[in-house]
């Protein structure tokens, strides 16, 4: 597979939010992956190592990015997906095959009844809210 990484040791660097506090002490939050699909989809989304908790801070604006894209009125969607992963700390961490352990969407957090990965998710919301509307 060929390597999507223009520069991969910047890519490893991590981006330190230190002095970047607001007045009220909030911190800026990272987010693993997002996308737009035609004006219709938006999808963002964090990665964690299975049995971590996403911190309550990033799930609030997580919800709230999410709730204001997806209420306005041009009929967008946007859906924040939290997905799971086991990868060793040498490997790369293959998004699409992450397993989606809760996703927002319509003002709401859901829990999936079966395991499916990102990639299925990204397809699924694709089909149904870019696809379906042309």
């Amino acid at each position: 597979m060929e390597d999507i990484f223009r520069n991969r040791k910047r890519s490893r660097q991590l981006i330190n939010f230190s002095g970047c506090e607001l007045k009220v002490n909030k911190l800026l939050t990272d987010i693993d992956f997002a996308g737009e699909y035609k004006n219709r989809l938006f999808v963002f989304g964090e990665c964690k190592l299975s049995g971590a908790e996403m911190p309550r801070g990033q799930e609030l604006y997580f919800e709230r990015v999410v709730d204001a894209i997806h209420n306005n009125q041009k009929r967008q969607c946007a859906v924040c997906l939290v997905a799971t992963h086991n990868t060793p700390v040498e490997k790369d961490i293959m998004l699409k095959d992450c397993i989606v352990v809760k996703y927002r969407l319509d003002g709401a957090w859901c829990e999936p009844k079966e395991a499916r990965t990102v990639k299925w998710y990204l397809d699924y919301f694709y089909d149904k809210y870019v696809e379906e509307k042309k």
